[in-house]
């Protein structure tokens, strides 16, 4: 079975890194600085493709978004290359920014990231999901599930027609809400490719989007960590060093994003984030053998097209990470052209501040469009914690998860040697402001709130991760001075080692390291008594079924929320019993006739797990003006249909002559946590009403407590 994720994870490593890696060899770009910048090349290309093949009525598969995109790429590098030799163009690549990364050493450096975080990735997720058709039921994943599904089915890949119904196209009553074969833009880039790899595959939703997930923990976000790490500290290999291990150190950052919601989409846009922020500070850098500065902003423009892509909301992650930057690079090339030392520090200050000044500006500008309000400004997450519990959370890296207090060390040993670099202060700065957005978002609610943490929801888990994704220089900086203190105590304690420096350096920072990963990452040996008094005191406190240890550890948070994935699960909503349940009710009912459904009892996974035309695959949405009133009366008065007349003709139409109810008379289990819903005063009464004895239905198939019912009033 593992064979199967493996190979989906290297048909996502070719669709995701070829056509692109061609196309900036073509631009005679370093091969890393290829390899990192090509997902964004292969998201753009298959995100306009998917929109152009819609508008011309073609059925989207792999082959049309791959194969035209790596035929133009390769051309392009063919074409390149063959004028280069014919000229005699100079074979040395071209850099992104002054800083190199070719060679040798580079290379070895960018591999071990790759190992690392494959490493990482399999201990702490693919051991605990336990199968790789294992995925998560909670309530985000209703909607990525059925999104993939409806790309593969319709052959529509475009972010303007997303949705949960391929069937609605060909029969639209067929469908709970108003059908309509487009609409807003929702971004798609990770459904897309999830989609192709079925495509092109035939694996199932679950390993597509396991596949993905290793691919984007695994190995894309490292490899862009060490190409900003390097960017960062370009004189400083042992922070680079340093990287490979503490770019996966934060549990919200990527973590988080696999078991929350899951959030997939921000997942791919904050993977993409460290290489469109390299790009961003490549344009103000200048050395020899640089890219043109007409070929660096086409590449940052591309870089936000494809984060844009992926999830908007990652575009004003970069924003508040990048801004201190911006305005400390503007305000030293103004002080620059100043002749006058004597105003020079003055003229910087006033420079940073009108800077800072006009991206609140247009930060406040778009809050207050049109696109904003509707759209990520339409949902409110309320405050959780008091203002002591908000600094405690920032202080001991307890973002989402339970305290990390040793990497929070490494973020404070950090920070202040930050503080002592003029070119470092502003990552200070931007994780200062990011922590101000967080300690905002968690402890108030009003217009300051919406205006500072809007743009992602209000949601302290997206806020979170960039906060986190601020932290990673100053804990890979601190981790790197933390293993320097430690030569330099060894030194002092015994002179003789100072002869021979070299293996003293390498022996101890593998110390310090090795005592870190263990204390970061292994879920129990992290427990001291102020981590635990500190998560006790924050709120968290859960068991760890596997070693039933009470835990306070993030990463034992991190697999106790994985490990629901598991398809053996019996704490599941849609559980193997219910799946081959659902694949005899399918064996019953005529091939594509809708069956109506009660979706909190995790009959809204049988269409993506079993193919099942069930009616009702959202578990929000309706009591809207898109709900068809045929929906309405079957949800809140099915159990009277033999009375009923509009019950009758709302079922007629829908074209369905049996129900299925894998919770029947068992209200705890329809109300699982797993499937969180903000509608709770949805009514399902009418489905729920429904027993054996109940007038117009006949028991068909009964296990336990499910049931398959023929509808015989119609």
């Amino acid at each position: 079975m593992w064979i199967s994720l493996i190979a989906a994870a290297a048909v996502a490593l070719v669709f995701l890194y070829v056509p692109g890696y061609f196309l900036f060899r073509a631009a005679r770009l370093e091969r890393l600085t290829s390899l990192v910048l090509a997902p964004f090349a292969a998201l753009v290309a298959y995100g306009v493709l998917a929109v152009v093949l819609e508008k011309a009525g073609v059925f989207t598969t792999w082959a049309w978004l791959f194969l035209p995109t790596l035929v133009v790429c390769l051309a392009a590098a063919c074409v390149s290359f063959a004028l280069g030799r014919k000229r005699g163009v100079a074979a040395e690549p071209k850099r992104l920014g002054a800083q190199s990364f070719s060679g040798k050493k580079c290379a070895l450096t960018a591999a071990a990231y790759v190992c690392v975080g494959l490493v990482l990735v399999g201990v702490v997720y693919l051991a605990t999901i336990g199968s790789p058709e294992a995925y998560l039921q909670e309530f985000d994943n209703v909607f990525h599930t059925g999104t993939i599904r409806y790309f593969v089915k319709s052959g529509c890949y475009s972010v303007f027609s997303t949705g949960v119904y391929p069937e609605g196209a060909t029969n639209p009553d067929a469908v709970p809400f108003y059908w309509s074969s487009g609409g807003a833009f929702y971004p798609a880039a990770w459904h897309c490719l999830c989609a192709m790899i079925i495509s092109a595959t035939g694996v199932s939703i679950a390993v597509s989007i396991n596949a993905v997930a290793v691919v984007l923990v695994g190995i894309t976000f490292p490899l862009g960590a060490c190409v900003l790490l390097k960017t960062l500290f370009p004189e400083d290999p042992l922070v680079v060093a340093c990287g490979a291990l503490g770019c996966l150190s934060f549990a919200a950052i990527p973590w988080d994003y696999l078991y929350f919601g899951p959030l997939y989409p921000n997942l791919l846009g904050i993977c993409l984030l460290p290489v469109a922020m390299v790009c961003f500070i490549s344009l103000f850098e200048k050395s020899g053998n640089q890219a043109g500065l007409a070929l660096r902003v086409g590449m940052f423009v591309g870089a936000c097209a494809g984060i844009v892509l992926a999830h908007p909301n990652t575009l004003f992650s970069a924003v508040v990470l990048l801004a201190p930057f911006l305005c400390l690079a503007v305000s030293r090339a103004v002080q620059a052209k100043v002749k006058s030392p004597k105003h020079n520090r003055l003229v910087g200050a006033g420079v940073c501040a009108l800077c800072a000044v006009c991206i609140a500006v247009i930060w406040v500008a778009l809050y207050f469009t049109p696109f904003m309000q509707n759209g990520p400004l339409a949902d409110w997450w309320p405050s959780y914690a008091s203002k002591l519990q908000t600094f405690v959370f920032v202080a001991a890296v307890a973002y989402k998860e339970p305290a990390q207090m040793l990497l929070a060390v490494a973020v404070v040993i950090g920070a202040v040697a930050a503080c002592r670099s003029k070119q470092h202060r502003w990552l200070v700065v931007s994780y200062v402001l990011i922590a101000f957005i967080f300690l905002v978002d968690i402890n108030t609610d009003g217009m300051l709130k919406s205006l500072m943490a809007g743009f992602w929801y209000t949601d302290s888990h997206r806020v979170g991760a960039t906060l986190a994704m601020a932290g990673i220089p100053l804990a890979c900086l601190g981790l790197a001075t933390a293993c320097r203190g430690a030569v330099w105590v060894c030194r002092k304690v015994a002179p003789k080692t100072a002869a021979n420096p070299t293996p003293l350096t390498g022996a101890l920072t593998a110390v310090v390291l090795v005592v870190f990963c263990v204390f970061n990452f292994v879920p129990t040996a992290g427990i001291t008594p102020v981590g635990t008094a500190i998560s006790k005191w924050l709120g968290y406190n859960f068991i760890n079924e596997q070693a039933q240890l009470e835990t306070h550890t993030a990463f034992g948070m991190v697999e106790d929320y994985l490990r629901p994935m598991d398809p053996t699960n019996p704490n599941r909503v849609y559980t193997q019993e219910e799946s081959r349940f659902m694949d005899k009710v399918k064996e019953i009912v005529p091939a594509g006739e809708v069956i109506l459904n009660q979706p909190n009892d995790g009959s809204c996974f049988a269409a993506v797990e079993n193919d099942a035309n069930v009616y009702y695959r959202y578990l929000r949405g309706y009591d809207t003006d898109s709900e068809k009133m045929d929906s309405w009366y079957i949800r809140d008065q099915l159990y009277q249909i033999t009375t009923n007349a509009n019950v009758q003709e709302a079922v007629k139409n829908t074209g369905a002559h049996y129900v299925v109810l894998l919770d029947a008379g068992d209200s705890v289990k329809r109300e699982s946590h797993y499937l969180w819903t903000k509608n709770t005063a949805t009514s399902w009464y009418g489905l729920d009403a429904i027993t054996d004895e109940t007038p117009g239905f006949e028991v068909v198939l009964s296990e336990g407590d499910m049931r398959l019912y023929r509808i015989q009033a119609v």
